[in-house]
C-alpha cells in the first residue's frame, strides 16, 4: 500500500502505436450488473518491463473507479494488491 512519503513515483507510459486503448480490451458479461474486462497493452505500450505499475479504470461518467497496483517480476509473473475503489 502506498501513502504519503512513498518512494514510488509513477509516470505515464509512452504509447508505441496508434492503437486505441479501447481496442486492447475484451469484455465478458458475468451478470446483469457485473462485467469482466481483460486488457492486452502490448500493442499499445510494448512488453511491460519488470517493475511496479498503477492501473486506473473509471466508468464513462467518472462516477466510479478502481486503482490497481501491480508488479511484474523478473520471470514475467504478475502480482497485484487489493483494488482501491475511488469516488
Amino acid at each position: 500500500m502506498f501513502g504519503p512519503g512513498s518512494e514510488y513515483i509513477y509516470e505515464e507510459l509512452s504509447e508505441i502505436s496508434n492503437v486505441f486503448s479501447e481496442d486492447t480490451q475484451k469484455f465478458k458479461t458475468l451478470s446483469a450488473d457485473s462485467i469482466e474486462k481483460e486488457f492486452n497493452w502490448e500493442p499499445l505500450y510494448g512488453k511491460l518491463d519488470t517493475g511496479r505499475y498503477k492501473f486506473i479504470l473509471n466508468d464513462e461518467k467518472d462516477s466510479q473507479g478502481v486503482i490497481i497496483y501491480f508488479s511484474i517480476d523478473e520471470n514475467g509473473e504478475v502480482s497485484y494488491d487489493e483494488p482501491e475503489f475511488m469516488f
